[in-house]
């Protein structure tokens, strides 16, 4: 029991506030997490969801239907690799005409951990907050959980419209996501590095 519990502790330090972490190998991604984040010729690794699809046009995604009731959805799993943080941006824009009742635009990030799913939501704004036809650039950092690698885990970054009459609906377009990585810092991993070497050292001389 003694044993479970100092290897769980050891899992969760080197972890730091996120991703797959071993002792002897340090490297956090760099560039986009996120595959296809600039919509260039279709809507390739994004998966695809809701009564109103998502549809593509001159490289960027747009979000609901003008004249359809219903909720759209597009989404993409990552890994976050080591970082400990992400920073997370995107553009956006209300499209004309104005709905005639209030649907709602959200961008959620879900994390999931061994059976357990966790939904932060990054971003919400209604039809009536909205400024029609201007581009809005948003970005965020958001602090990582603990993660141990022996437990199944993945990040979902998600886009959704939800559209509440169908007389006169919303559509918004949504170009350049991006998903960038914060690695731990260096000394973090030394000391990690070095836990896991007393730990061994420890166990060997109890043999």
């Amino acid at each position: 029991m003694k044993k479970r519990a100092t290897t769980l502790a050891v899992c969760l330090f080197l972890t730091g506030a996120g991703g797959v972490a071993s002792a002897s190998v340090a490297t956090v991604a760099s560039g986009n997490l996120i595959e296809n984040g600039s919509f260039d010729k279709d809507l390739s690794w994004w998966f695809i969801d809701g009564s109103t699809p998502p549809t593509w046009d001159s490289g960027t995604v747009h979000l609901g239907s003008a004249d359809t009731q219903g909720i759209s959805i597009f989404s993409q799993e990552f890994d976050p690799y080591l970082a400990t943080s992400l920073m997370i941006s995107f553009d956006y824009e209300w499209q004309s005409p104005v709905p005639e009742s209030t649907d709602t635009f959200s961008v959620n990030l879900n994390y999931t951990y061994g059976t357990t799913t966790w939904s932060t939501r990054l971003f919400s704004q209604t039809s009536t907050e909205s400024d029609i036809g201007t581009t809005v650039s948003f970005s965020d950092t958001i602090t990582l959980l603990p993660l141990c690698p022996s437990i199944p885990h993945g990040y979902e970054l998600a886009f959704s419209l939800n559209e509440a009459t169908p007389e006169n609906g919303s559509e918004v377009k949504i170009d350049n996501v991006e998903v960038n990585a914060v690695p731990l810092p260096a000394a973090g991993w030394l000391l990690g590095a070095s836990l896991v070497g007393l730990l061994g050292l420890r166990n060997r001389k109890r043999r």
